[in-house]
């Protein structure tokens, strides 16, 4: 999650990929979202994306990749 570079970079919204997925997996991604972007404003120098990424685990119905935010 590369929530720390994302803020960093003034980024005001998410697109989070909902095509085809259920009401549960999208509430749940944006809950995680939500809970992540939270904690790294309140306190960046405790942020771990590590559990966060536990969550989405959860619900992820592919690979992840990072392909379009890395590409510049």
């Amino acid at each position: 999650m590369e929530i720390p570079e994302i803020i960093n970079m003034g980024i005001d919204s998410l697109k989070i990929e909902g095509r085809l997925k259920t009401e549960y997996y999208i509430a749940s991604v944006i809950n995680v979202y939500r809970n992540a972007i939270d904690d790294y404003m309140k306190e960046p120098q405790n942020y771990d994306y590590k559990k966060y990424m536990d969550e989405i685990e959860k619900v992820k119905t592919r690979e992840f990749t990072t392909f379009y935010f890395k590409l510049s």
